[in-house]
């Protein structure tokens, strides 16, 4: 028996060890049979993903190619130019304002496209919104490829992406704005590449006025979550630097901080007499601007309407909070939504629960600053949309292994069949006719 014992080095006989069960092999690695018939999901991710892709393009290149006039939000593609003219002896370049619709980094991709490529007017809208499709979904791509590890996911997270509609949406600066953040999360989620998180996270703060404010809150939460000192403070170099470059040309040339408030007036007022006097909305186009002036008299600014008239702001607050948790509440977003709670109570891994951090607080930041100024329309949720789609194809994955016990699988079992429910009506209503 010693002999054994020492043969083993365990203090077991070979017997006992002949006995026990082979370690189990990584998942993909079982069989070269199964390999073959199965390929990877990341195979299978990119495979759905560039099928997405191009029914988008369908879609979008059977739609007008003209780029719609100004004020249409979606019009900053046509007006943005960055060609260095002289005009009577003066050099000019307009660099983008953050406050227009377009903000900075979506109206320098496309003016940098624009200058590459010769597009006619007649079909730049096709060129502008593929772009912002493309990147939308690569960004999915480079966040959910690592996550997804079976091959139902991995066909699940392409039709839950595009299902949604939000890759088509105008402006397009939103469509882009979703997939500066997910290019942020799928470094920030795995705390790899904090240098290109950082600088992914600066193009997100400036694709929209909005989501500069947006970017503190994520940013705080992101760096918390880096242990490492140095690490720390290179993600917080580069996404500083990173935002500073790209505002200081604005601030140089006009010296002004243009931080949108002209801009947000105005939305202030429309949605003002939209949601508190519903039949404003049938008159005249200045009807809105006869029904704020009217309640708000000397208000130039939105923080003149909260100081000098505060009860009038907090009508508009409670028409303005329960339109905006309706329009969250509606759909496949609404079922999403309830996911996060999943990974924020369960123990999931840590990139998981990074993951509904980040994206709680973004979606927390978005649901509060509109609902302060104007209402929460649905396409503001596009940033954040890859990132629910992949926390709810993470959910799937989790209940189709039997990771959830008891209360928790029956109620998976109903959101799972709300969400397939929900695919369903998305798909047949068709989400990229533009009703979004």
């Amino acid at each position: 028996m010693r002999g054994d014992q020492a043969s083993t080095g365990l203090g077991r006989s070979s017997r006992d060890i002949s006995r026990q069960e082979p370690e189990p092999r990584e998942a993909g690695f079982t069989s070269t049979r199964a390999t073959r018939k199965f390929p990877r999901p990341a195979t299978i991710l990119a495979a759905g993903l560039l099928l997405a892709s191009l029914a988008t393009f369908a879609s979008i290149w059977k739609g007008p190619g003209a780029p719609p006039p100004w004020p249409e939000d979606q019009s900053f593609i046509e007006i943005v130019d960055l060609r260095i003219s002289k005009q009577d002896g003066i050099w000019q370049f307009k660099y983008p304002h953050l406050g227009h619709s377009g903000g900075i980094s979506s109206s320098l991709t496309i003016g940098f496209y624009k200058l590459l490529a010769s597009v006619p007017l007649e079909v730049l809208n096709h060129h502008a919104k593929s772009i912002a499709a493309a990147l939308f979904f690569l960004g999915a791509g480079f966040l959910a490829g690592p996550l997804v590890r079976t091959w139902q996911g991995a066909v699940l997270l392409p039709v839950l992406v595009w299902a949604g509609g939000y890759q088509a949406v105008e402006p397009s600066s939103e469509v882009f704005a979703a997939a500066f953040f997910s290019l942020f999360l799928a470094g920030a989620v795995r705390g790899d590449w904090p240098f290109l998180s950082g600088v992914a996270l600066s193009l997100f703060a400036v694709s929209k006025v909005e989501c500069l404010l947006l970017a503190v809150p994520v940013a705080l939460v992101w760096l918390h979550s880096i242990y490492e000192r140095r690490l720390r403070w290179l993600a917080a170099g580069a996404a500083a630097c990173s935002t500073a470059v790209l505002l200081l040309p604005g601030l140089y040339l006009y010296r002004e901080w243009d931080l949108g408030t002209s801009r947000g007036i105005v939305a202030f007022a429309q949605h003002y007499a939209w949601l508190v006097v519903p039949e404003s909305s049938a008159g005249p186009p200045d009807t809105w601007l006869e029904v704020f002036r009217a309640a708000f008299p000397s208000a130039e600014t939105l923080w003149d309407v909260v100081r000098s008239y505060p009860m009038g702001y907090l009508g508009f607050l409670a028409h303005s909070i329960p339109a905006s948790l309706l329009n969250l509440a509606l759909g496949l977003l609404g079922t999403m939504v309830a996911l996060l709670l999943f990974p924020l109570v369960r123990g999931h891994s840590s990139e998981a629960l990074r993951l509904a951090r980040l994206t709680a607080v973004c979606l927390a930041g978005t649901l509060l600053f509109a609902a302060l100024s104007a209402v929460l329309h649905p396409r503001y949720l596009a940033r954040v949309y890859p990132a629910l789609a992949l926390i709810g194809t993470l959910f799937v994955e989790r209940l189709w292994a039997g990771g959830l016990e008891g209360r928790e699988r029956a109620i998976g079992a109903v959101v799972l069949t709300a969400l397939v429910l929900t695919v369903g009506i998305w798909v047949a209503a068709s989400p990229l006719s533009g009703l979004r």
